[in-house]
C-alpha cells in the first residue's frame, strides 16, 4: 500500500485540477473554526496543530543526542499513522464517491412524488367547483322563496296599517266634531305610529290624499284648541268650567307641533300679564322707584293662586309658571329702563338701594323657587338673578360715588378718634387698631352688595375706591402717627462725642409703633385677600385691572419704618451707655470687676424694654425676631466702634472689656426670650451675635499682645483681625496708647507686610521689600 494518494483519489475527492490548486490551502480552516477546534480537543495531536513547526516539532521529541537511540521506533510508529491515515482517506473519498448517484436517485423520486401530488390537488379542485355550482343552484331558490316570503309579509303588515289609518281618520273626524280629546289624543298616537311607513308611497294618489286629510284635520284641530283657550281663560285665570277640556287639550297638544304649544303659553302669560302693564304705566306714580316692591308683591300674589290652578291644566313640563315669571322680569326691567332714562334727574342713592335690594330680594325668591336639582351652583346660577337688577347697573355711579362718601366720612370719625383719644388708649386694648377691622367690615358690605348688583365696570370702579381709601388709612391713620426720633448721621459714631442725648420713646410710644406695625401688616394681608375676592367675581375681561401694588408698597413701608423706629430707639438708648464708656478712663484702672457700669445701664434698659415690644409684637413673631437681628446688627458695630476710642487702655481695662463684651454677648443671645423662660434664639440670630463679639475679643486680644517684637505683633493682628485696611490697624495703634512715632514705625512695617502678601505690578522685588522690613523691624527695636 502506498504512503501517498494518487491523482485518481485527489480527483475524485476535488474533481478536476484547477489551475493554481494548492492542497494544504485547501485544508486550511478560517482562524476562529481553528480556534473552536481547539477549545473542544485541548489534547490534539501536535501533527494537527494549525501552526505546525517541523524543527520544533524534531526538538521537542528528540532533546538530546542520548534520546537518538528511539529513532528507530519513532519513525515506525510515524509510518504507521502514515498508512492509517491513507486508509482512511481512502475510504471516504470511496465513500464520497458514490453519493452523486444517490442524490440523482433521491431527486428524481422527489420530482415523481410533486407531479403525483399536483395532479391529486387538481383533482379535488374540479370536484370543489363542481360542488360551489351544485350549492349555488340550490340556495339561488331558496333566497327567491325567502325574498317572496318577506315581500308578502311586508305587504300584510301595511295593510293591516293602511286598514288601521282608514279608520283613525274616520275616528278623529268624529273626535273633534265632538271635542273629545281623550279620543283624539289616542287616535293621534295611532295615526302617528304608522304615518310614516307611508312616506315611501306618497307617489300613489290615494296615499297622499289619506296624509293630506290628516293634516288637514290637524289644522282644524289647532284652530278648534286655540278657540278653546281663547274662551276657557281670562285675565282672572282659567275658568273652571273649563278646566277638563284644556287638560285634555293640552296632552293634544303635545302630539301636535311645538310651535302651538309655545303660541298657547305665550298668549294665556300675555293674558295674565295684561293687568300687571296696565296697572304700571309709565306714567303713573305707582310705577316709580319708590313703590317698586307693589310690583312685586302683585306678582307674588300671581304665583300663589297660579301654582294651584296651573297644575291642573297645563302638563309639568310646560313650565308655564317660570316662563311667566321670566316674562314678568322683562316687562318690568324694560318698563324701569325707559323711567330710569326719563327721570335720571329724580334718582336719589337711597332710592336707588331701596330698589336694588327689594330687586334683589325677589330674583333670590324666583331663584329658590325655580332652582333644580341639576344646577349645582344654586341661586347663583340662576337665570334670574339679575334679570331685572341689570337695569340698575349704569346708573351704579350713584352708589359708587355714595359708598366713597360713606368712606370719607368713616376716615374722618377714625382721624377725629385718633384725636380725642390719648396714645396709651390707641394700642392698650388691641394690638391691630379697632379702625381698620371697621373699615374692611365696610369694604365687606360694599362688595357684596355690588357684586349682587354687577361684576363688571361698577365692581371695578368699586375696587378703584378700595385702593384709594387703603392709602389715604395708611398715610392719615398710621403714617400720621408714627412718633419722630432724631435721626443719626452717617457716621453714626460721631454722635457718640456729642454731649447732648437722643430723645427715645416713652412706653406708650412703644407701644404704639407696634400697633401701627401690626395694624399695616394686618391691612397687607386683609388687602391680598380683598384682590383675590375681587379678581374672583370681576368678569374676566377685567381682572387685569385689579392691582394692589402701590398700596402693598405703601403698607411694606410702613412696616420697615416702624422696625427701623424700634431699632433706631433702643439704639439711641444705648449712645449714652456708650457714650459713659468712651469717656472712661481706662488707662488708670487698677482691678478687674464684675462688669462696667455702661453694660448696667444697657442690661437695664433692655430688660425693661424687650419684654414690652416682644408682648405687642405678640401677633406676628416674624417682625419680633426681625427687630431682634436688627438690633444686634446695629449693636455690636457700634459696640466695635465705642471700644476702639476707649484710649488709651491697659492691660487690666483690656480684661475690663473682655468680660464686659463676654457679658453683653450673654445678654443679646438672651434678647429674644429675655424676661421669660423660652427656648433658646434662633440658630441665624446665634451666627450674628456670636460672629460680632468673635470679631470684638480678637481685636481685644490684639491689643493686650506686646508691640516691643514688631513683627510677632503684625503677626497676630492678621492672624486675628480680618480688616486690612489700615485704618483698622491704626486704631489697635491707637487703643494701645503708643507714641506717634512708635505708630509711623509701625504702620510703616504693616504696610510693607501687606505689600508682600498682596504684590502689585510694578513693586519692588521680594528680595528688596525683605531688605527694608528688616530695617525697620531694627528702628523699630532701637529706643526712642
Amino acid at each position: 500500500m502506498s504512503s501517498e494518494m494518487n491523482n485518481a483519489d485527489i480527483e475524485l475527492l476535488f474533481g478536476e485540477e484547477q489551475e493554481g490548486f494548492n492542497l494544504e490551502e485547501m485544508l486550511m480552516f478560517p482562524e476562529e473554526v481553528e480556534l473552536a477546534l481547539e477549545k473542544l480537543f485541548p489534547d490534539m495531536d501536535p501533527l494537527c496543530a494549525r501552526k505546525f513547526n517541523e524543527t520544533d516539532f524534531i526538538n521537542k521529541e528528540f532533546p538530546t543526542e542520548q534520546s537518538l537511540a528511539n529513532i528507530d521506533d519513532f519513525m515506525s510508529r510515524m509510518k504507521l499513522e502514515i498508512r492509517n491515515l491513507d486508509k482512511d482517506i481512502r475510504q471516504i473519498v470511496h465513500g464520497e464517491a458514490g453519493v452523486g448517484y444517490e442524490g440523482e436517485v433521491a431527486l428524481s423520486e422527489a420530482r415523481d412524488a410533486i407531479n403525483k401530488l399536483f395532479s391529486r390537488i387538481k383533482d379535488i379542485k374540479d370536484k370543489a367547483e363542481t360542488s360551489e355550482k351544485m350549492v349555488k343552484a340550490i340556495t339561488r331558490e331558496i333566497k327567491e322563496l325567502d325574498t317572496a316570503k318577506t315581500n308578502l309579509t311586508y305587504s300584510i303588515k301595511t295593510l293591516e296599517k293602511l286598514s288601521m289609518l282608514v279608520r283613525s281618520i274616520e275616528d278623529l273626524s268624529q273626535s273633534i266634531s265632538q271635542k273629545r280629546y281623550t279620543e283624539i289624543e289616542k287616535v293621534l298616537e295611532r295615526i302617528g305610529s304608522v304615518r310614516d311607513t307611508f312616506q315611501p308611497f306618497t307617489d300613489i294618489k290615494e296615499i297622499t290624499d289619506l296624509l293630506q286629510s290628516v293634516t288637514q284635520m290637524q289644522n282644524e284641530l289647532k284652530l278648534q284648541i286655540k278657540k278653546e283657550f281663547e274662551e276657557g281663560t281670562t285675565t282672572k285665570g282659567i275658568k273652571e268650567s273649563y278646566v277638563s277640556s284644556l287638560s285634555d287639550a293640552c296632552r293634544v297638544v303635545n302630539l301636535l307641533e311645538p310651535g302651538l304649544r309655545n303660541e298657547i303659553v305665550r298668549k294665556f302669560i300675555d293674558m295674565q300679564l295684561f293687568e300687571y302693564k296696565m296697572l304700571y304705566k309709565e306714567n303713573l306714580e305707582n310705577s316709580w322707584l319708590d313703590k317698586i316692591d307693589r310690583r312685586f308683591s302683585w306678582m307674588r300674589r300671581e304665583i300663589v293662586e297660579m301654582e294651584k290652578a296651573l297644575p291642573l291644566v297645563f302638563p309639568t313640563e310646560w313650565n308655564v309658571l317660570e316662563t311667566m315669571c321670566e316674562d314678568f322680569c322683562i316687562v318690568t326691567r324694560e318698563d324701569l329702563v325707559e323711567q330710569l332714562r326719563h327721570r335720571s334727574s329724580e334718582i336719589e342713592v337711597k332710592l336707588l338701594l331701596f330698589a336694588i335690594q327689594k330687586t334683589a330680594d325677589f330674583e333670590r325668591l324666583l331663584a329658590q323657587r325655580f332652582n333644580t336639582p341639576e344646577n349645582e351652583s344654586g341661586c347663583e346660577g340662576s337665570p334670574f338673578m339679575g334679570l331685572i337688577s341689570k337695569c340698575f347697573e349704569s346708573h351704579l355711579d350713584i352708589f359708587i360715588a355714595a359708598q366713597e362718601k360713606n368712606l370719607s366720612e368713616l376716615l374722618e370719625e377714625f382721624i377725629e378718634e385718633t384725636k380725642r383719644k390719648e396714645t396709651k388708649h390707641l394700642a392698650s386694648s388691641s394690638t391691630v387698631f379697632s379702625s381698620s377691622g371697621d373699615l374692611f367690615v365696610f369694604y365687606k358690605k360694599c362688595l357684596v352688595q355690588c357684586i349682587t348688583l354687577s361684576t363688571g365696570q361698577p365692581l371695578l370702579n368699586l375696587a378703584n375706591v378700595f385702593r384709594k381709601y387703603l392709602k389715604e388709612y395708611a398715610q392719615k391713620i398710621l403714617l400720621h402717627q408714627i412718633p419722630k426720633l432724631s435721626v443719626p448721621s452717617a457716621s453714626g459714631i460721631k454722635l457718640l462725642l456729642k454731649e447732648t442725648e437722643r430723645d427715645n420713646l416713652t412706653k406708650e410710644e412703644s407701644l404704639l409703633v407696634c400697633g401701627i406695625l401690626c395694624t399695616a401688616d394686618y391691612c397687607l394681608e386683609t388687602a391680598q385677600q380683598l384682590e383675590d375676592k375681587l379678581k374672583e367675581k370681576i368678569q374676566e375681561d377685567l381682572q387685569s385691572q385689579v392691582k394692589f401694588a402701590d398700596e402693598y408698597e405703601v403698607f411694606n413701608h410702613i412696616v420697615t419704618t416702624c422696625l427701623h423706629i424700634l431699632v433706631q430707639d433702643a439704639d439711641n438708648a444705648c449712645t449714652n451707655a456708650f457714650h459713659h464708656m468712651i469717656k472712661n478712663n481706662w488707662s488708670s484702672l487698677e482691678s478687674v470687676g464684675d462688669q462696667s457700669t455702661y453694660v448696667i445701664e444697657i442690661q437695664s434698659y433692655l430688660q425693661r424694654t424687650i419684654p414690652v415690644v416682644r408682648e405687642a409684637l405678640s401677633c406676628s413673631k416674624k417682625f419680633f425676631n426681625h427687630f431682634c437681628h436688627k438690633f444686634a446688627s446695629e449693636f455690636i458695630p457700634n459696640l466695635i466702634s465705642s471700644t476702639q476710642k476707649c484710649k488709651p487702655i491697659s492691660a487690666i481695662a483690656v480684661e475690663q472689656l473682655m468680660i464686659d463684651a463676654l457679658t453683653l454677648k450673654t445678654t443679646l443671645l438672651e434678647l429674644p426670650s429675655i424676661g421669660q423662660q423660652v427656648k433658646k434664639a434662633p440658630a441665624s440670630y446665634q451666627s450674628i451675635v456670636t460672629r460680632g463679639f468673635t470679631r470684638i475679643d480678637r481685636i481685644l486680644k490684639v491689643t493686650m499682645t506686646p508691640h516691643e517684637n514688631s513683627e510677632l505683633f503684625i503677626e497676630e493682628y492678621l492672624k486675628l483681625v480680618e480688616e486690612r485696611e489700615q485704618s483698622e490697624f491704626q486704631k489697635i495703634l491707637e487703643m494701645k496708647g503708643l507714641k506717634r512715632t512708635e505708630q509711623n514705625a509701625l504702620m510703616e512695617l504693616y504696610k510693607v507686610r501687606i505689600s508682600l502678601q498682596n504684590p502689585v505690578r510694578g513693586d519692588a522685588s521680594p528680595q528688596t521689600q525683605e531688605s527694608k522690613l528688616k530695617k525697620l523691624e531694627k528702628m523699630v527695636k532701637r529706643p526712642f
